[in-house]
């Protein structure tokens, strides 16, 4: 016991001085605790790592492990938003077995004494209770009912004697039911939080009228039938739910995402003078990036989504990226002799319109840019999101074939970019005021790469 207590007293200690000493330190775990407010924000947060997003929420999954009682099951349902059913199941379940392990494990050899610190004595005191009355099927069952605290139960297993092995199957086979559904979930979800919690709500409430009816209790059929109300009201919104969620598209939610219609919407204003009137390296040469982007100040549209947001947004209505540019692509424009600046992007085709208040339809992007080499537009989902951390430009939709675009126009490469094959010039005539609010809309044309 007395190595237990120096152990603890040390982690304690080297965590007070690095939270009060280091900003960084400090800040960083202030920011952890405030993406489980939010599922837009955490959202926001992992996928902003673009190819290290899945390490970032594992090990958010096992950060919330240890903290107790930060919600699990918002990071469930962002995994299955953002990788899909099927990766997000596998990641989520994985990183929860490693969160579990952990917590097992600080019980095991910190003793209670440390356990304390992290869950509160009552929620300590049930998990005893709770251990005591179903003995070695408590970690099984606690797992398939989801209003039980997963952390709490695995640092109470490891107050018990309970074998390792027999705790980590338990929590393998007891989670994987909940783990599906909320990827699931999380997978259909859109932009409206209201519903994604309406939807968790609804799954909580029928564990504890399962739990009822298993007890006979009447007050089951009660809840029974006050479930069937919230249930018709979500049916009712998700009626509603893409003319609402384009309605509130704003700076705090600047993106939305209809599967239906394979389309991405995003919040963000005009710049069409800064567009035409730049003189620098890339002018005339971004069509649409993030307010922060390193090339916002050349862009014909600021987005208040990221460009990674964006990235995977047209990932989940279906679009299939082509990541055939490399960084040479850009690096070797100036050097005829080589042929990456001459390759053309490829990837899903994605038509862009936009459209503001007071106008009767959307326009095409072609429809406001005038172009003097008549290739047209042919927008393609190039992805490039491993570029992303060297360039950080922003950029979303790009006129040339852009190895920093998420979407970039296969009509013009590189090298034509160079030669002013052609130059892009926005009708300012047809756009409204520099800085009006705009909704631009990335509509997946194709799901495959088309053939030439």
């Amino acid at each position: 016991m007395k190595i237990q207590a120096i152990l603890l007293s040390v982690t304690v200690l080297i965590l007070a001085i690095l939270f009060f000493t280091l900003p960084a330190f400090h800040d960083g775990l202030l920011r952890i605790f405030e993406l489980f407010k939010e599922p837009q924000t955490m959202r926001d947060y992992i996928a902003s790592y673009g190819a290290l997003a899945p390490i970032v929420s594992a090990l958010l999954m096992v950060f919330q492990s240890v903290a107790a009682p930060l919600p699990a099951f918002l990071i469930t349902f962002v995994n299955g938003l953002l990788f899909g059913v099927w990766w997000g199941t596998v990641l989520s379940w994985s990183s929860a077995m490693v969160g579990a392990m952990v917590c097992f494990f600080i019980a095991r050899y910190l003793g209670r004494p440390a356990v304390v610190k992290l869950v509160t004595e009552p929620a300590l005191a049930a998990s005893d209770g709770f251990f005591e009355r179903y003995g070695k099927h408590a970690v099984l069952i606690a797992r398939l009912v989801p209003i039980i605290s997963f952390d709490v139960i695995s640092y109470g297993a490891g107050l018990t004697g309970m074998r390792f092995i027999g705790f980590w199957m338990a929590t393998g086979v007891g989670q994987l039911p909940a783990t599906i559904l909320y990827s699931y979930l999380g997978n259909q979800m859109t932009n409206t939080i209201k519903i994604l919690f309406w939807t968790f709500g609804i799954v909580i409430a029928i564990a504890i009228v399962i739990v009822l009816i298993k007890r006979r209790s009447k007050l089951a059929v009660v809840l029974l039938i006050a479930l069937s109300i919230p249930t018709l009201s979500c049916s009712r919104e998700i009626q509603n739910h893409l003319a609402t969620s384009v309605q509130e598209l704003s700076v705090d939610k600047p993106i939305y995402i209809d599967r239906a219609t394979k389309s991405v919407w995003l919040f963000g204003y005009v710049q069409s003078r800064a567009f035409n009137t730049s003189k620098r390296g890339n002018a005339q040469y971004h069509a649409i990036v993030w307010k922060r982007g390193r090339a916002k100040r050349n862009a014909l549209f600021l987005t208040h989504a990221t460009d990674v947001h964006v990235h995977q947004a047209l990932v989940e209505v279906g679009a299939q990226p082509g990541n055939n540019l490399t960084l040479n692509t850009w690096d070797e424009r100036f050097e005829p002799e080589r042929a990456d600046a001459d390759l053309r992007v490829e990837g899903s085709q994605i038509e862009i319109a936009v459209q503001w208040k007071g106008l009767k339809k959307a326009y095409d992007l072609s429809e406001i840019l005038e172009d003097t080499g008549k290739a047209g537009i042919d927008f393609r989902f190039g992805g490039n999101l491993a570029h992303v951390k060297k360039w950080k430009s922003g950029c979303v939709a790009c006129l040339y074939s852009c190895p920093g675009g998420k979407v970039s126009n296969a009509s013009y490469t590189i090298r034509d970019f160079v030669d002013e094959v052609t130059k892009f010039r926005a009708r300012e005539d047809l756009l409204p005021p520099d800085n009006t609010n705009v909704i631009l809309i990335l509509k997946v044309k194709s799901l495959v790469q088309p053939k030439t």
